[in-house]
């Protein structure tokens, strides 16, 4: 009987509101988060630095559809989706242009083209390549 009497004061006593005033600890403030904040790093924790990372990406899917919504009316036709990608592959081969060309002058030469593919292993030539290690 004592049991239930205690049972039942304790119920009493974590179901009264309690007023916003009388918190001894109020809550802390989020912590800040930086673009340098890896998995499992300093004071971030793995699920949270995930669903972060998928923020992200939804944001940039939704400022890339935005961009190729140039009538901005919600949608996006066949003509606005290739000129994005028109523009988005000619801006990527002006930079890689530039990259190969060391020289500057404008015109990419055998030897420029040579070194620049010799400093990507994708594009190097196979029977140049060393043999796989075993």
């Amino acid at each position: 009987m004592i049991r239930s009497a205690a049972l039942g004061v304790l119920c009493l006593l974590l179901a009264a509101p309690v007023a916003a005033d009388a918190q001894s600890n109020p809550p802390a403030s989020p912590p800040v988060k930086t673009k340098s904040a890896k998995a499992g790093g300093a004071g971030i924790a793995r699920q949270e630095y995930v669903l972060d990372a998928k923020a992200r990406a939804a944001k940039l899917a939704n400022r890339r559809f935005d961009a190729m919504d140039t009538g901005h009316k919600g949608v996006v036709t066949r003509d606005q989706y290739v000129t994005y990608y028109e523009a988005r592959s000619a801006q990527f081969a002006s930079r890689r242009f530039d990259l190969i060309d060391k020289d500057h002058n404008g015109v990419i030469e055998q030897s420029e083209l040579d070194a620049w593919k010799a400093a990507h292993r994708r594009l190097r030539n196979p029977a140049a390549a060393p043999p796989a290690k075993k």
